[in-house]
């Protein structure tokens, strides 16, 4: 995938002018969710996560409410965040 993809995103919400770090605190604490399900997440290039399964599926997902849909794409099943 090319950079150029990541500017014609726009940012979620929740993530709006976040700093790198921010970024980072915020893909940490969505891995320690997912990896209970054995999922992972990293960040993209400043504007995506990649999710990944232990099997080397990935899933780029654009937002933070797309991290979900992406890791339930992944499962095969629906994914609670707060369960």
């Amino acid at each position: 995938m090319c950079g150029l993809c990541g500017m014609f995103h726009e940012p979620h919400w929740a993530e709006g002018d976040s700093s790198r770090r921010e970024r980072g605190f915020r893909t940490a604490v969505l891995a320690d969710v997912l990896a209970p399900h054995r999922l992972g997440v990293r960040d993209f290039g400043g504007t995506r996560y990649m999710v990944a399964d232990g099997k080397g599926r990935t899933v780029l997902a654009d937002s933070l409410d797309a991290v979900w849909a992406a890791a339930e794409q992944l499962l095969g099943r629906p994914v609670d965040p707060l369960a």
